[in-house]
């Protein structure tokens, strides 16, 4: 397990494209804190803030959010993070996967 702490911003590559699984609330990692690496980027205002973040980030797999707080995971292991039901009361966690792809940007030129 690594966990970074980063607060650098990441200009969006213009080519960059990317989806997101629906978020879902109340669960957590099947492989928990040793499911790969988590960067903490800090607060956000919501899921969806957290998962552009993902996005921008070369080496982020998906989107965790517990109490406003947002940590990038890259997984060592599609098993690893597979979601499993949260087991506490305290917090909800919520976890949206990321996929993202590079286009080719000539297609926007308009010629």
């Amino acid at each position: 397990m690594f966990i970074e702490n980063s607060r650098q911003s990441h200009p969006v590559p213009q080519n960059l494209k990317c989806t997101e699984s629906e978020a879902e609330d109340g669960v957590t990692l099947k492989g928990g804190i040793g499911a790969g690496n988590f960067t903490d980027v800090g607060t956000v205002e919501n899921v969806d803030s957290c998962t552009r973040l993902c996005c921008v980030s070369e080496k982020c797999d998906l989107a965790l959010v517990i109490k406003g707080h947002c940590f990038l995971v890259a997984c060592f292991s599609k098993e690893l993070c597979k979601t499993v039901k949260s087991e506490t009361k305290n917090y909800r966690p919520t976890v949206a996967f990321v996929r993202r792809w590079i286009t080719n940007v000539t297609e926007d030129t308009g010629m």
